[in-house]
Formats: C-alpha cells, structure tokens, sequence
C-alpha cells in the first residue's frame, strides 16, 4: 500500500486541511477508477466537517482532478489551495448534529423581593 496525502490549502486564511489515503497498487496505476462518486463524496463530507466550510460540487471535482493528477505523475503529497466559503444559514440545515436534544427544565425566577424604592414614580423636583 502507498500512502497519498491531500492538502487543501484555504485561500483566505491559509489554514490547511489533509486527507490521506492508502491505495493498491492497481489502484495507484489508475487512479481515475479508484475515485468512485461515493469515495468523491465521503471526502468532500469529510473535508467539509474538517474546514466548517462548504466545499461545492465543482470545487470537489477540481480538486480529484488535480489529485489524480498528482497520482498519475507519482506525486504522494498534493497541495491545493482553493477558496472555501463558509456555510451560511441555508446549508446550516444540511447538517446533522448527534448533540444533546433534551429540553432543559424552566427556571422561573422570583418576584417576591422586587417592590419599587421609592414609590411607582421616581421623585420629581419641580
């Protein structure tokens, strides 16, 4: 097995992300077999969770290019630097989150010290 690294390099804040693969040696050969749309996709999910930033579909597919690329020509480090965006309030639904889902019990607060200081009215000086 040959270890391949991807590096993606966030144009905005320089910030690097990597995933790293383990390919046969058939599969080092032809590469472009190799990156199925599922493998394409677990990727872009994992980079996506990686990055809290949205990777589109176009960026995704570049970026496999590039990497395929990178594979044919016998490089095992790949460098990339794309311009992620971050998800906005659309995209927010798209994620799903095993967090805590219990409503927490209502705190009522009391009222029973509150009373005006000086009447319901503040003094006037007139």
């Amino acid at each position: 097995m040959v270890q391949y690294t991807l590096t993606l390099k966030n144009q905005i804040d320089n910030e690097k992300f990597t995933h790293i693969l383990n390919l046969q040696k058939e599969q080092e050969n032809r590469p472009d077999i190799f990156f199925t749309k599922e493998v394409c996709l677990e990727i872009q999910r994992e980079l996506e969770i990686k990055s809290a930033c949205k990777i589109s579909d176009r960026q995704m597919k570049r970026i496999i290019q590039h990497w395929i690329q990178d594979i044919r020509e016998g490089y095992r480090d790949s460098m990339i630097t794309v311009e992620f965006s971050p998800f906005n309030e659309a995209d927010l639904e798209d994620i799903h989150e095993s967090g805590n889902r219990a409503v927490s019990a209502i705190i009522y607060p009391s009222l029973s010290d509150v009373a005006p200081q000086l009447g319901a009215l503040p003094p006037l000086k007139i």
